[in-house]
């Protein structure tokens, strides 16, 4: 065994969100705030003794594939920062973290990935930002599997159905008089309109097709009102 004990880093403020998937879940539960924690490894999951922790700032457009970056650099900083700590044998008194009451954050399933259209209109924005692989309108992080998008099922006038991957939304309104339909010129806009608010769809991914932003989609997917999600 290590004479100074194992060490790991966690991408979130523990003790909330232990489990596998903390950087979506912060976001999925729109948590204005996350960080990083170093901690001694112990014999239960993310229980060890805290070393160090360092705060981030989250917005409501930050994405899982913007924070998986923004956490990469810094986690680089603050192990380095643990591994002086240790050296130099002045380790923080820290709070402890055998919290059992925390929020967690279990294993992404697809399940979860599915859009529930009966959430709110700002439950699903942080669902999509949550789960995306978008870190801006040009640039995709590929083969990271933190990001395994949010999706739904678009159905036609002829009862055809397609799957497609929401890459990035907007909420537009928190609160909307009409029911659960999509709303668009055809050309520049695509909202999803509830009675709980309106979602704008930036950018999406139609299934066997490349990701786009939603003027490249419109223009060759016409959607009516006899379109239905699904």
């Amino acid at each position: 065994m290590p004479k100074r004990n194992t060490i790991n880093l966690h991408t979130s403020l523990l003790p909330k969100y232990k489990g596998a998937a903390p950087i979506n879940w912060v976001l999925i539960n729109g948590e204005i705030e996350t960080g990083i924690t170093t901690f001694f490894l112990n014999e239960k999951i993310d229980s060890g003794r805290i070393i160090l922790q360092e705060k981030i700032s989250l917005t409501q457009s930050t994405t899982a594939a913007e924070l998986h970056e923004i956490l990469i650099d810094n986690g680089k900083n603050i192990l380095v920062k643990t591994l002086e700590t240790i050296k130099k044998n002045k380790l923080p008194l820290k709070t402890k973290n055998n919290n059992t009451s925390d929020i967690k954050a279990p294993k992404i399933s697809k399940e979860i990935c599915k859009i529930d259209w009966n959430q709110s209109a700002q439950n699903i924005h942080n669902l999509v930002r949550g789960l995306s692989p978008l870190m801006n309108q040009n640039t995709i992080l590929n083969n990271v599997s933190i990001c395994p998008s949010a999706w739904f099922i678009i159905e036609d006038d002829n009862f055809k159905r397609k799957r497609i991957k929401l890459l990035l939304t907007e909420l537009v309104k928190e609160k909307s008089n009409k029911k659960l339909n999509l709303e668009t010129d055809n050309k520049s806009y695509l909202y999803v309109n509830k009675l709980n608010g309106v979602l704008s769809i930036k950018y999406l991914q139609l299934e066997g097709k490349k990701p786009m932003n939603i003027k490249d989609f419109l223009s060759g997917f016409k959607i009516n009102h006899k379109y239905k999600i699904l």
